[in-house]
């Protein structure tokens, strides 16, 4: 049996959401959890006026009362909130809500399926021992930057179809969101740096995905890969072609999805077995934990904290009056953590029974890559753990992403280990071979 507490510090006053509340404010971050606790016990739904005014529901019946009803709560304006500045551009499927969005699931959830996704587990193992190599015999590593945000990056292009060698250029813009935060709370100085430096790496990954997608399409089905991108070339809805430009929208709202929340919900892993070498010791000894371990993980600690939804029409949930058109986000990380639904929901026990979560969504928007996601991240556990002995994290260099919107967690986890040789054991063309 292995537990450990993850209760707020009670020495520290933690106030409940209120009408200042903000997300994307530095300081809450690091009390995240803290926060959203406190904020679920005191009321049902609470209220910020930030922002032209949002609701934050907390508690768990709720958030899933909401995300099974697209009905009443549309995806229509994406999960980020505030928007971006000139609006939110088409993300396939996550924009989309029913009868609209099920025709696109019909399409792509074969793709992310586990017999699919674990025909090409090695895959993701060759990435893991790649970067594992990269780092093993220093004795150290910042296991966010060398290791689970590449490896989430590089697995999440091969898969899309796209060359893994590009995944610095690719995600230097959520690299810099995690570092300086959201648009809203940028300075006038990081706004003119920033904004233009963001749209030349957007546009950049939709140029390279559509010309990819191009080049699909103009091979018959036999001659091509088993990439998404080779797999929805072409496709076909209720006897339609797809457009090309919504095609690239899908790519890139897959792209966006498998990256931040699989490399800081890795990062977020690591951090805690770096702070504790008996949780270490038991997986090392029982890999078929591992999973147990990945699942908990995501459960105590969510990578995808706050969600926008758009109230379609007026709905009174709880003490909440809400109006048409309101802002309304959704907490899976506090969710996860409510007493009426789990006992002791604030420790860590990777022997609970049944282990649940809702931290890929639930109902009609429920995550479509989690197959895809559980799968790189019990890999990268497993082979860090055979590779690697003895981790210690340093929690004094340990650094949150500044922002605490839609996707959570660490940006840097600095730690070092025995350093170790390194075993080659991936082919030549390991960051950009077909998937």
């Amino acid at each position: 049996m292995h537990k450990t507490s993850n209760a707020p510090d009670e020495a520290r006053a933690v106030l409940p959401i209120g009408p200042d509340f903000d997300q994307h404010d530095p300081e809450f971050g690091p009390r995240a959890y803290a926060v959203l606790d406190a904020s679920r016990e005191a009321v049902r739904v609470s209220r910020s006026e930030l922002y032209g005014g949002f609701w934050v529901v907390t508690r768990y019946d709720d958030v899933k009362a909401v995300a099974h009803d697209p009905s009443a709560f549309s995806n229509c304006r994406g999960p980020v909130f505030p928007e971006f500045p000139g609006g939110t551009s088409e993300m396939i499927p996550i924009t989309l809500d029913p009868p609209e969005l099920m025709s696109y699931r019909k399409l792509l959830t074969p793709l992310f399926s586990p017999k699919t996704m674990g025909r090409r587990s090695q895959v993701t193992d060759e990435i893991c021992n790649y970067l594992i190599d990269q780092f093993v015999e220093s004795g150290e590593a910042d296991f966010y930057g060398q290791y689970s945000s590449p490896l989430a990056g590089i697995v999440t292009l091969r898969f899309l179809g796209m060359d893994g060698t590009d995944w610095k250029n690719y995600t230097k813009v959520s690299h810099a969101l995690s570092e300086k935060g959201e648009f809203s709370k940028l300075s006038e100085e990081d706004c003119a740096g920033f904004i233009p430096e963001f749209m030349e790496s957007l546009q950049a990954f939709f140029t390279q995905a559509s010309e990819n997608l191009k080049d699909a399409e103009a091979r018959p089905p036999h001659e091509r890969g088993e990439s998404l991108i080779d797999r929805i070339a072409g496709a076909e809805i209720d006897g339609q072609e797809v457009p090309h430009e919504r095609l690239t929208h899908i790519v890139n709202n897959i792209f966006q999805a498998g990256f931040d929340t699989s490399s800081m919900a890795l990062a977020t892993m690591i951090y805690r077995l770096g702070r504790d070498n008996e949780l270490q010791d038991l997986l090392r000894a029982n890999p078929d934990r591992v999973s147990d371990f990945v699942e908990e993980s995501l459960r105590i600690e969510s990578p995808t904290t706050l969600m926008l939804k758009t109230a379609t029409r007026d709905v009174v949930l709880g003490n909440a009056e809400i109006k048409a058109g309101d802002s309304v986000l959704i907490s899976w990380a506090s969710a996860n953590r409510d007493p009426r639904e789990y006992e002791k929901p604030t420790e860590f026990d990777i022997d609970r029974s049944p282990i649940r979560h809702s931290s890929f969504g639930l109902g009609v928007h429920r995550c479509l890559g989690s197959n895809m996601a559980r799968t790189t991240l019990k890999i990268g556990v497993t082979e860090l753990l055979r590779r690697v002995s003895d981790i210690r994290i340093d929690p004094e260099r340990a650094v949150h992403s500044a922002t605490c919107g839609t996707v959570f967690g660490y940006r840097r986890v600095e730690g070092t280990f025995p350093p170790a040789a390194r075993e080659g054991s991936y082919p030549d063309d390991v960051l950009s071979g077909p998937w």
